[in-house]
């Protein structure tokens, strides 16, 4: 479902996370995210979000968000907050994590928010 509220935009990714729809979670991100994994490298644009918001999802865990703050500028937002997640490992045993986000998003000129800077830790 696309965002037309920056204040939205963790629940919609909870949203898609927790139902396991990795094409509404794509749909979140602008074409040329950057995107800061935990080992701290980035990587750009939805082919790169993609491998990650794929284990998200073979997980097949639970998320959830709690926003901090989302200050809105014009057509660019920052968004922090709280999360957690719990599913299932690549080794196959129940795993949990836990993070504080730091987000920039950008409106489009279609009125929908996307994530420019995706930082899943970046507020830690």
């Amino acid at each position: 479902m696309p965002v037309t509220n920056p204040n939205d935009m963790s629940r919609a990714f909870v949203d898609a996370v927790n139902a396991g729809d990795l094409n509404a979670l794509l749909g979140l991100y602008d074409p040329n995210v950057k995107h800061v994994l935990r080992s701290g490298k980035t990587v750009e644009g939805k082919s790169g979000v993609r491998e990650t918001l794929e284990r998200l999802i073979a997980a097949k865990g639970e998320m959830q968000i709690n926003n901090k703050y989302c200050i809105v500028n014009g057509e660019i937002a920052l968004v922090r907050a709280e999360w957690s997640f719990a599913g299932i490992g690549l080794d196959g045993k129940p795993m949990e994590s836990h993070g504080n986000s730091a987000e920039v998003l950008r409106c489009g000129s279609d009125g929908i928010w996307r994530y420019l800077v995706d930082s899943p830790f970046g507020a830690d």
